[in-house]
């Protein structure tokens, strides 16, 4: 670590010194991510007593952003790992959002940032690798350029090729892709709710397709980017050769995995969402596991919420939709 973590303050600790101060005091954590499976949005908002909270006399509020990490990260020497977005992006954002909403009432005794924040920049800065994170750019740019246009290089792209989607994404999940291989749905959400070189790079990577003539471009590259994900969602279901030989049989008839190398691209789509609906199933399991959910509550809360019947009909669903409107409703619990 970059910082001395015995210098900082927990949000655990801000808790306890807002208790001791208003022993009714209320902290209210209202969830409002759009879509809960691809990022996490709180907010929240302190009360001194119940009777403030009644007649909605906020003492002070705090928001948090934080995005999924749907693929496991690397650190510096190149060594894998489960970041804390990877498992826990939810409870993390809640954690973040409370910090903020307790700093703003005064409560950062040290008047510094509070533990988990400073682990926060710490991970980005890792990731970034880079202790300066200033725009950067090529030479004989002499900065001659639109301020609405990306930056030819930084800490958060390398510039390569002659438009922005061969551009190489250098930090968050996306790390080691190129701007090309992002969905155009993610693109807009990026557009949406990012500002500065986030922005600027989208809008212009949506804009570059608008336009056409990327599409042989995104056909040739989509089979090798289907490949890449097929292998990441083993890893993450932790599967065996002998599971991976079964899987690809079961669902293609393939006598061996080998064969997914000269399958069609329909093929490869195919069985990369039954392999998107056993990771959400995974998720849907840990979820169940928390709750404390017996069987007989499962099938109820499946019947009612995702209209699947029982837990053989979960088991044998094909349909991601499904499934994860179904995990959006374990959220809610």
């Amino acid at each position: 670590m970059h910082f001395d973590p015995s210098k900082y303050e927990t949000v655990k600790v801000r808790k306890k010194k807002f208790y001791a101060d208003y022993p009714d005091g209320r902290i209210i954590v209202k969830p409002i991510s759009t879509n809960p499976l691809e990022y996490a949005l709180f907010l929240v908002e302190l009360f001194k007593n119940g009777e403030d909270q009644a007649k909605n006399l906020i003492f002070a509020t705090g928001t948090a952003l934080e995005i999924r990490d749907t693929e496991l990260s690397r650190s510096s020497s190149g060594k894998e790992y489960e970041s804390v977005n990877y498992t826990s992006w939810t409870e993390n954002c809640e954690e973040s959002a409370v910090g903020r909403a307790l700093d703003n009432a005064g409560y950062a005794g040290n008047d510094k940032c509070s533990l988990e924040e400073m682990e926060k920049a710490d991970r980005m800065g890792k990731r970034r690798g880079d202790n300066n994170p200033v725009s950067k750019t090529h030479d004989g740019d002499n900065g001659n350029r639109s301020d609405n246009s990306p930056a030819k290089s930084s800490y958060l792209f390398d510039a390569v090729g002659d438009n922005v989607g061969d551009w190489v994404i250098k930090k968050g999940k996306y790390a080691g892709q190129k701007v090309s291989q992002i969905n155009e749905s993610t693109l807009v959400w990026y557009s949406e709710n990012m500002d500065g070189e986030w922005k600027k790079v989208v809008d212009e990577e949506i804009k570059r397709r608008s336009d056409g003539g990327v599409e042989k471009e995104i056909e040739e590259s989509g089979v090798k980017e289907m490949g890449d994900k097929i292998r990441k969602a083993w890893d993450f279901l932790q599967y065996e050769p002998d599971d991976i030989r079964e899987d690809v049989k079961s669902t293609l008839g393939f006598d061996s995995p080998l064969n997914l190398k000269t399958a069609t691209k329909k093929q490869l789509d195919l069985y990369y969402n039954h392999l998107r609906c056993e990771q959400i199933k995974h998720d849907i399991k840990k979820g169940w596991h928390t709750l404390e959910y017996e069987d007989t509550h499962k099938e109820r809360s499946l019947l009612k919420n995702a209209l699947i019947k029982d837990l053989n009909d979960f088991m044998k669903c094909e349909d991601y939709e499904l499934l994860e409107n179904y995990y959006k409703y374990l959220l809610e619990k």
